[in-house]
Order: C-alpha cells, then structure tokens, then sequence
C-alpha cells in the first residue's frame, strides 16, 4: 500500500464533522473509493450519513454492520460497507465486492483497513480517532456533546495514476488549511 499524503485536522463536535463531509460532498465526482477508520462509535456511519444528506439523499442511512452493503441513492449514488464482522479475504470474495469496487458508485467502507492487501486501487483512507479515549474502550460517544475528535486523511496507491482521486485531495487539503471551528 503506497501513501503519498497525509493531512489531520480537529474537530469539536458533530457540526464540524458534517462541515468536512459537505466538503467533501462539493468535490464528488463518482466512482471515489474511501476507506473509514476508527474505533467504535468514532462517527464513521454518522460520516457517511452527513456525505449522503449533502448529496440529496433521503434514504435511511444507518450502519451496514449486519447487512454488510447499503446503497443510497442521491445526486450521485453511494455504496456503504462496513467489514467489521468479516475474518477472511475470502469472505470478501463472497459479497463479490470486486464489481462495487470497480462501478460509478462513490464507495464507504468501514473497517476496510482489515483487509488493507485487498484494495489494490487508489483510495482515501479516512481515520477518526478520539484522543481521549482509550484504544481498548469500546463505549459509545457523543459529538453532540463535543467530544473531540481528530481527522486525518491519507491518499494511498496513487502510483496507479488517478488524476481526479489526487484532485480531489488538493481540494481537501485546501479546504482544511482554511477550516475553523
């Protein structure tokens, strides 16, 4: 897995989660891969949820930990996984997520960096991470409440050339170096 960059920002609370996800939303072309990181209740489905209202959905947007795909339909389409639940590469194979990966749609999974081998095209890896807590905590958090989190985001496999993905980078890291909270 070849990094090229790596940006991190905080944010306060949940607005300022569902800032970066309109960003992010503004910059959407389709066919994006994105891979969330995070503990438990680090926000990565309230992440996907904030990106998907920002393109129009009004689909329920909710964690795919026990269907595994979700699709959401809004100015652009998005596929929502979530692998916590998954052991092997094999079990990958099964839900045949060669063919997700390789459509229009703008694609979420969570947990992806399990399996990080298997995605051998350029994504961005999105890590929320929540300073306070202790790694082994598996306790839910509040945003709402302002509960800390720090952002960080990485472009990866970008050896293969993707011009738009490597963009849309740029943008991001244009609009952090300007976000206030």
């Amino acid at each position: 897995v070849f990094l090229s960059r790596l940006m991190n920002f905080k944010i306060s609370n949940l607005q300022g989660l569902r800032l970066f996800a309109e960003q992010l939303a503004i910059f959407l072309q389709g066919g994006e891969l994105f891979l969330l990181d995070g503990t438990l209740g680090a926000g990565k489905t309230t992440f996907v949820r904030s990106v998907s209202e920002a393109l129009g959905t009004t689909d329920n947007v909710c964690s795919p930990t026990f269907s595994l795909i979700q699709r959401y339909k809004g100015a652009l389409s998005i596929v929502h996984m979530d692998l916590y639940r998954l052991e092997s590469e094999r079990e990958l194979d099964f839900l045949d997520i060669e063919e997700l990966l390789n459509n229009k749609d703008i694609k979420f999974i969570e947990w992806g960096m399990k399996f990080p081998e298997y995605f051998d095209q350029p994504y961005i890896l999105i890590r929320l991470t929540v300073p306070e807590r202790d790694k082994n905590t598996v306790e839910e958090t509040n945003l709402e409440v302002g509960e800390q989190r720090v952002i960080s985001f990485s472009i990866h496999n970008t050896q293969k050339s993707n011009t738009s993905l490597n963009r849309l980078f740029g943008k991001l890291e244009k609009w952090v170096d300007t976000f206030e909270q």
